[in-house]
């Protein structure tokens, strides 16, 4: 019988060639199914990893670095701000983390030594991964990390109050600057429950009942707060991202108003005049009815330099 082609084929070969086919659509079925039974370990083993890699990173701690002397002769004003910060960081564990990971002080002693700080600046920021930098407390110390945090991309948040003319995109101002230094922004006499909490809390930290709470160390207690904000609001730790986030981020602070991050990267907050007692601690004379904007140029009509 001719087939479509014009050549002859017995019915019987027809039949044959037909099964064949089927025989071999089967046999490519079944070789399929065999070389995807063969391979589910392997998927499993994949997918299971990359659950497990998750769940890892998922745990693995947020880093954030301790720029402070612990010994020379700045030990004594700079290890109570590393204290302060073991302490909130402890506290922000205790409430779940952050962005479901527990946080982790790394902390770099630069021994007093002014260009000690630029190398543990970097080593905090190459080798230990850390999200951000507290620390220096002098003007010295703080132009050290300046141009390494500018280099690295990384941020540094500075707690003191300064000189002013200085304004660096990677750098947070959180001390009094010089619009803000004709009287001060923190008494630790000043009674609000929230002073009375971080007071007690640090206390305890360091095992000193009669510990001093300082300026610096609540504009370190505000910043963190800042911080922790704006990693929640962004979802990541990144410090481009961070540095963008946190401007106009508004907390409380510890005399019980609040605290706000101005674009120049200085803090708006309340200032107060006060008179010392016997016990070295103020009586509050008077404070600003409204917060009073750090401005760390000494023309307060200039533009914001910070990009």
């Amino acid at each position: 019988m001719p087939d479509s082609s014009g050549m002859s084929v017995r019915p019987g070969r027809r039949i044959i060639l037909i099964n064949r086919g089927l025989a071999n659509d089967r046999d490519s079925d079944w070789l399929w199914r065999a070389e995807i039974m063969r391979r589910i370990p392997d998927l499993l083993l994949f997918f299971l990893l990359i659950i497990w890699g998750g769940i890892a990173h998922a745990q693995e701690p947020i880093r954030v670095g301790s720029l402070y002397s612990l010994t020379g002769t700045m030990a004594i004003s700079e290890s109570g701000l590393r204290d302060a910060l073991l302490m909130q960081v402890d506290l922000q564990n205790q409430r779940g983390g952050l962005l479901g990971r527990p946080l982790q002080v790394v902390s770099q002693d630069p021994a007093s030594n002014w260009s000690m700080y630029g190398e543990k600046a970097r080593q905090l920021i190459e080798r230990e991964n850390v999200a951000a930098i507290f620390g220096c407390w002098t003007s010295a110390s703080r132009k050290e990390v300046k141009s390494v945090v500018e280099e690295l991309g990384a941020l540094l948040f500075y707690p003191v109050q300064y000189e002013g003319r200085e304004q660096s995109p990677n750098i947070i101002y959180l001390g009094a600057a010089p619009s803000q230094q004709a009287a001060w922004n923190y008494f630790m006499s000043i009674d609000s429950p929230g002073n009375r909490q971080f007071i007690s809390g640090l206390r305890s930290v360091i095992g000193d009942s009669s510990a001093v709470v300082n300026d610096p160390i609540e504009a370190q207690a505000i910043v963190f707060r800042l911080w922790v904000k704006a990693v929640q609001w962004a979802g990541t730790t990144d410090p481009e991202v961070v540095r963008k986030t946190v401007i106009g981020m508004e907390v409380t602070n510890l005399s019980g108003g609040s605290a706000t991050l101005l674009p120049n990267h200085h803090l708006s907050k309340p200032v107060y005049i006060g008179e010392i007692r016997p016990d070295g601690q103020y009586n509050v004379m008077w404070h600003s009815a409204a917060n009073v904007d750090g401005n760390p140029w000494f023309d307060p009509t200039s533009s914001d330099k910070a990009q």
